[in-house]
């Protein structure tokens, strides 16, 4: 077994060091030599053509050649030597640092302590604020780029810094949330940060002006919630943020955090990421109970700037658990969005992604008196709406949800429509069909769908079967059978 090193003695350690030092002078004088070097080089370079002192100074003039120019590459290279530079100051700060704090201490905790109650020396020092708040916030930016260390934070909270004074528009507790740093974060706010403060008079913000991260009259967990920064909106309700408190615009943080969420994890292109879901959601039941009068909340979603509420949204990505806690007996079950669709629209688009979760969210809706032959817009019913799923295979929970939703009497040959001024157009057969969905085509033609109704270019669903798909073509029985079967309408 190999023996344990033992550390060296303090002497030993500092002479290491000196030697240290003096490899660095010594390095250093080398640098030196070879940039003197290279300037001399460059600068005979550019001599070169020049004329003697003896020609009048026009004719020299008008004789002097055109500047000589480095290279890109030239360039390139004295960036990289001043970002070694940059590189290696940090390192040795850093790594002496870590000495140094080891070795002096400054323990005034003592003296801070002094007195009683709310009047200790260290409250009386902090109620000046003796750090003013552009400083402490050039401090907290240096230490989130690294280039301050967390102890050089801490001691001006120590002593005083004012960490609700606006820098730009922006409280302490916001910049280190625009910076994303979790760690400045906790160390503001447990230095008891008035969260309660708002930006104002926020410099533009350039090309980011439709989508900011930060508006006039946020707080610090509405610049969260806009920035999608969950762990910290759950950090800041749970240290006593105002969760009822509005916006500019009149939008709860609820309502921010909404949009917020609906857009970041939005299916419609890309399958969900579940990790991400399941946090959000936490952050959402955190933000639902702290918030009143939840069901008044409207927000703008992704998809044709539709307004919903966060029912519905909760729907969509089948969180039962807050579906279940918004929808109390006071709240609408069949309050529609601006596109005239209710949560169980909403929620069983979902279907092709969360699975048996949309289907229990569905039967909650229905069990609370949900109206399932409701009407959007677009004339569809929720069953119409539930051929959108983004699978283009029929998952089991869909055929599930389509058998629950003909339990509960949905009218199965509902035509929607693209358009106002359109006739009525495609079932939910005629979208079957279109999307090879073998087992849902089974199903609504076993249920009694119609087969002969035709969308608005004429056209019946057996129309619609492409050529080689001969086992869809199986499926459409002769209207003889059809008719001595009956069906549902």
């Amino acid at each position: 077994m190999k023996a344990t090193r033992e550390p060296p003695t303090t002497e030993s350690f500092i002479s290491d060091l000196e030697a240290w030092k003096a490899s660095l002078r010594a390095s250093l004088e080398v640098a030196l030599q070879d940039v003197d070097r290279v300037a001399n080089i460059l600068r005979a370079k550019g001599a070169v053509g020049t004329n003697n002192n003896t020609q009048p100074a026009a004719a020299a003039t008008a004789a002097q050649p055109p500047s000589v120019r480095v290279s890109a590459e030239d360039v390139e290279s004295l960036q990289k030597l001043k970002m070694a530079l940059t590189g290696f100051k940090k390192e040795v700060k850093r790594h002496l640092g870590d000495v140094g704090r080891k070795h002096v201490q400054m323990d005034l905790s003592e003296f801070f302590q002094k007195g009683s109650g709310h009047e200790t020396i260290g409250s009386l020092i902090r109620e000046f604020r003796t750090v003013d708040a552009p400083f402490f916030q050039k401090v907290l930016y240096g230490f989130m780029k690294g280039e301050e260390t967390e102890d050089d934070v801490r001691l001006l909270l120590k002593v005083g810094a004012d960490v609700n004074g606006l820098v730009k528009g922006k409280t302490a507790a916001m910049a280190a949330i625009c910076e994303k740093s979790m760690k400045a974060l906790q160390m503001v706010v447990r230095d008891k940060a008035d969260l309660g403060v708002k930006a104002r008079n926020l410099p533009p913000s350039g090309s980011n002006h439709e989508h900011p991260t930060l508006k006039q009259g946020d707080t610090a967990v509405m610049a969260a919630s806009r920035q999608r920064q969950w762990r910290m909106v759950d950090f800041l309700a749970e240290r006593g943020a105002e969760i009822d408190a509005v916006d500019a615009g009149g939008q709860k943080v609820l309502g921010i955090a909404c949009k917020q969420a609906y857009e970041q994890m939005d299916f419609i292109f890309t399958m969900p990421d579940l990790v991400l879901r399941a946090q959000v959601g936490e952050t959402l039941d955190v933000l639902l109970k702290k918030t009143s009068e939840a069901h008044l909340i409207r927000f703008a979603s992704p998809e044709r700037d539709v307004q919903m509420t966060p029912g519905h949204m909760f729907a969509r990505y089948g969180f039962e658990k807050l579906v279940r806690l918004y929808f109390t007996e006071r709240v609408e079950v069949d309050a529609v969005d601006s596109f005239g669709a209710t949560a169980l629209h909403r929620g069983v688009t979902g279907v092709g992604s969360f699975g048996e979760e949309t289907v229990r969210v569905a039967q909650f809706l229905l069990g609370r008196g949900a109206d399932v032959n409701k009407r959007a817009m677009n004339q569809a019913t929720a069953l119409n709406f539930s051929m959108y799923c983004i699978q283009d295979s029929v998952p089991p929970a869909l055929l599930k949800l389509q058998k629950l939703l003909l339990d509960a009497g949905v009218d199965i040959n509902v035509r929607q429509i693209s358009n106002p001024h359109q006739n009525p157009g495609k079932t939910a057969l005629h979208e079957a069909v279109q999307r090879g969905l073998h087992g849902c085509v089974r199903l609504l033609i076993e249920s009694g769908a119609d087969q002969n109704v035709v969308n608005q270019y004429g056209v019946t669903p057996q129309g619609l079967i492409p050529p080689r798909d001969t086992q869809m073509a199986a499926l459409f029985r002769p209207a003889a059978s059809r008719a001595a079967r009956g069906g549902r309408r």
